[in-house]
């Protein structure tokens, strides 16, 4: 019967989704914040539904009804956390600075970084010019040394303040950083660096940032992915055993072999929200209760610590080289509360998502273009999270983006005043 009613179910699937989009624009209505229609918090909140949508009509079963409920309630927690940033008003006049203690914080914790990165290279070696990249990556971050790694990803943050600082040796600092995460051999603080810089760059006058280019630019953003993502690939010998690729692989097509992993990626958010589901329905996993969101002050403990991501691979008896299975946002909210999490996890998301973009916009008019650049570097990394977020979670899959928007706020705060919301 329900194979008989699919193709209404994926049709209906298709149809909220293009109505979601369109409430999404409808709520946000015409105001921008001063920045591109395509990086707005209401078209962050569009790619969020869109991202969960690609790929779920490959779920069989009742997997494809338990994931539309899940999907429809990030759908709706979108929608509320748009309407809710539409009551926010500021609260006095703006007054920014940009303090010389954001500068000496920066070059601090970039010094802190290098070293940190040095030690860690020094007890580990460098998981890049090992032998096995994917494996050995995380085998040396379980290994004891996590609060050292988590530091020298602190770069990322530091350097790109930096940067949009406009202060000397910035790009020489932004270049150390890529080097720390390709000496690290992870991907997606990649990201983490690019799109902070990139808008920081735009919001002091590098070059001008239209629609049709921060399309483009997120196409380029995807194949990117798609080449690191078939990379990881041909250079795992393990990799020739599996099904999906051995063909591609024995022919030599890596471009077939890219999109393999691209495709293997839409599909990872479905699936993995609906294993965590079976996970804490099954009771093989217990709830949470926001566990998850405070690992960055337990797993870079000394030991292996077990992490949401890692603890889903063992207990589904997954079997793949590299991390852990990503809990993704929506399995992440289940996780932690029920289908609470998964609706309020979309819904706070989006309404800091909101507030950034609404200081970014006073930032822009009030204050001057070293400023700006400041406060679009500081969006930019919450767009950055809000995205990679729906596939690794909040915190589920890696520390580093909760430490780094720690930071971030930090400094947002010792260059602003009068910027709360009531």
């Amino acid at each position: 019967m329900f194979e008989t009613d699919k193709p209404y179910l994926i049709a209906l699937h298709l149809l909220v989704t293009v109505l979601a989009a369109l409430l999404c624009f409808s709520v946000q209505g015409r105001r921008n914040y001063g920045l591109p229609y395509p990086l707005t918090p209401a078209s962050i909140g569009i790619i969020s539904i869109v991202v969960g949508s690609l790929a779920a009509h490959l779920l069989a079963g009742d997997d494809y009804l338990e994931y539309l409920f899940l999907w429809g309630l990030q759908v709706g927690g979108v929608l509320a956390g748009l309407v809710a940033a539409k009551q926010l008003r500021s609260g006095g006049r703006p007054m920014w600075t940009l303090p010389k203690r954001l500068s000496m914080l920066c070059w601090l914790t970039m010094a802190a970084s290098v070293l940190s990165a040095l030690v860690f290279f020094a007890i580990q070696g460098v998981p890049f010019l090992g032998g096995d990249v994917e494996q050995g990556r995380v085998d040396a971050a379980v290994s004891g040394t996590g609060y050292l790694r988590l530091m020298a990803y602190m770069s990322i943050p530091a350097s790109s303040l930096l940067v949009a600082l406009r202060r000397r040796f910035g790009w020489l600092s932004a270049g150390i950083a890529f080097l720390i995460i390709v000496g690290l051999a992870n991907r997606s603080p990649l990201l983490y660096l690019i799109c902070p810089i990139a808008l920081a760059t735009w919001a002091y006058g590098l070059y001008k940032l239209t629609g049709l280019r921060v399309l483009a630019g997120g196409v380029a953003l995807v194949l990117m992915v798609a080449a690191i993502g078939g990379y990881r690939v041909v250079s795992q010998e393990a990799f020739y055993d599996y099904a999906e690729y051995s063909e591609d692989l024995a022919a030599g097509n890596y471009a077939g072999v890219a999109l393999t992993a691209l495709t293997h990626y839409a599909g990872v958010v479905p699936s993995n929200a609906v294993l965590t589901k079976h996970l804490i329905d099954s009771g093989q996993m217990n709830l949470k209760f926001g566990e998850t969101y405070f690992t960055l002050f337990i797993s870079a403990l000394p030991g292996e610590q077990l992490s949401l991501d890692r603890e889903i691979k063992e207990l589904s008896g997954k079997d793949f080289i590299g991390g852990g299975t990503p809990p993704t946002l929506m399995g992440e909210g289940y996780a932690n509360f029920w289908y609470f999490g998964t609706f309020f996890s979309s819904f706070f998301l989006i309404l800091a998502l909101c507030a950034m973009a609404g200081r970014f916009s006073t930032a822009a008019r009030e204050s001057d273009g070293d400023t700006k650049a400041v406060a679009a570097c500081i969006y930019g990394f919450f767009v950055c999270w809000a995205i990679m977020a729906q596939v690794a979670g909040l915190a589920g899959a890696s520390t580093f983006p909760v430490a780094a928007a720690i930071f971030y706020v930090f400094a947002w705060r010792a260059c602003s005043r009068g910027m709360g919301y009531k």
